[in-house]
């Protein structure tokens, strides 16, 4: 049996997490990582956008409350240039007033997620958005 390295075997999709939360970022992208997953970490909206006209997630990971350009403007912006309107959207964020959820989704978010996140329904939700697309 042949040995493969790491690099070689398929990943479970490639995540982009954007939030400026380091500590919150940085679980995330470790359970996603240990469930297979690649990621692209960005700290702000402004440089998630950089990264989407550079690369080609299967699905954003996106927090809401963020200095500068905040989730929903950076939601708008994502759904608002042609490359990436399709791309799938988790917010994750601390507001949890139905009010904030519905214009969440009313923006094009296709999920939301509370924080602290319960990682086994962060990580089924991310599988779903990358079998949905």
């Amino acid at each position: 049996m042949d040995e493969q390295s790491l690099s070689d075997q398929p990943t479970a999709g490639k995540v982009l997490v954007i939030d400026d939360g380091d500590a919150m970022r940085q679980s995330v992208i470790d359970v996603l990582e240990l469930e297979g997953f690649e990621t692209l970490p960005a700290s702000s909206g402004e440089q998630g956008l950089e990264i989407l006209s550079n690369d080609s997630p299967d699905v954003v990971l996106l927090d809401v409350m963020m200095p500068g350009m905040n989730g929903l403007q950076t939601l708008e912006a994502i759904r608002a240039n042609p490359a990436t309107a399709e791309l799938p959207v988790i917010l994750v964020t601390a507001l949890d007033e139905p009010t904030d959820v519905v214009r969440g989704l009313e923006l094009g978010a296709n999920d939301y997620l509370t924080k602290p996140p319960q990682y086994e329904i962060l990580v089924a939700r991310v599988r779903t958005q990358i079998k949905i697309k």
